[in-house]
């Protein structure tokens, strides 16, 4: 059988907002701790990432340890217009403001 994207969606969805905000914090720990195991961030400039929101995998513990660790890099954070247009912005240049959806773009 196959299902639909929005559908998907839907499951995954439901399935994620069961977690606790601590059972998301780990599981952001072992992704951030994976994600510096796997990659040597002293070989990269720019660091293209997204601003977490709600029960997301929380970014802003990787974001901070690249701007902690990493300064050298740049990180590059997306906005999403009203007509479906992304434009990217260094973050540590924008100020962020919440969105129509209360998520945090430049």
């Amino acid at each position: 059988m196959l299902l639909s994207k929005s559908i998907i969606r839907k499951y995954f969805l439901k399935k994620r907002n069961l977690y606790s905000q601590r059972d998301i914090i780990d599981k952001s720990n072992i992704i951030k701790k994976k994600l510096f195991e796997k990659f040597n961030f002293n070989n990269y400039k720019i660091i293209h990432t997204y601003i977490s929101y709600k029960k997301e995998v929380n970014t802003w513990l990787i974001i901070e340890k690249i701007m902690n660790d990493y300064s050298h890099c740049n990180i590059i954070v997306p906005k999403c217009y009203k007509s479906n247009q992304l434009q990217h912005f260094e973050l540590k240049n924008s100020l962020l403001l919440p969105n129509r959806y209360g998520i945090l773009e430049p």
